[in-house]
């Protein structure tokens, strides 16, 4: 019997994660892919050429010039071979040419984070939408300035950390191995 992974972030078909300054949603969807895969899944980044800021968090990645080459290598199966998500560098793109890449992403069965500046998306779709943000403060009475990722859920409305989302998995996967719910633990 296949075992559900539980991850720090539950995927759908469609993950949207969107925010400010491209640099912090790259830095905070390199740390939960990282994380991610650290609880046992495989993915790769499908980024364009001109090495955007989500290009240098990434060592897994598939370099792609326009939307022809990107359609020959997103048709390539050995490219998909063994992902559990992949996350596609979509941040350059406008909303009309947005739709044109999406699209050829539709027919796959593997789950997609997208980083976008624009994009559109039905009610009738498996859809996460979250917005990243970066905060900084800074404490008067000591040294211990602290910054953390903001991760926004869109649809239901919630925020939270994203530290605070890597101690709750752990915690979580150290409970279901207390009481012998699961095998395997971080």
């Amino acid at each position: 019997m296949l075992e559900k992974k539980i991850y720090m972030i539950d995927l759908k078909k469609y993950n949207y994660f969107t925010g400010d300054n491209i640099g912090h949603v790259s830095r905070g969807v390199s740390i939960i892919s990282d994380f991610l895969e650290l609880a046992g899944s495989n993915y790769v980044l499908f980024t364009p050429d001109f090495k955007s800021t989500l290009y240098h968090h990434f060592d897994n990645k598939i370099i792609f010039s326009n939307l022809f080459d990107f359609i020959d290598k997103i048709s390539n199966k050995s490219n998909l071979f063994r992902l559990d998500f992949i996350v596609f560098d979509f941040w350059h793109l406008n909303k009309d040419t947005f739709w044109l890449y999406k699209n050829e992403i539709d027919d796959l069965n593997i789950n997609a984070i997208i980083v976008s500046r624009e994009y559109g998306y039905s009610d009738s779709e498996d859809v996460n939408d979250f917005s990243l943000r970066y905060e900084y403060k800074k404490n008067p009475n000591s040294l211990d300035d602290k910054s953390d990722i903001w991760l926004s859920d869109n649809i239901n409305k919630t925020s939270t950390t994203l530290e605070y989302l890597k101690i709750s998995y752990i915690r979580d996967k150290k409970l279901e191995y207390l009481f012998g719910d699961s095998k395997d633990i971080c």
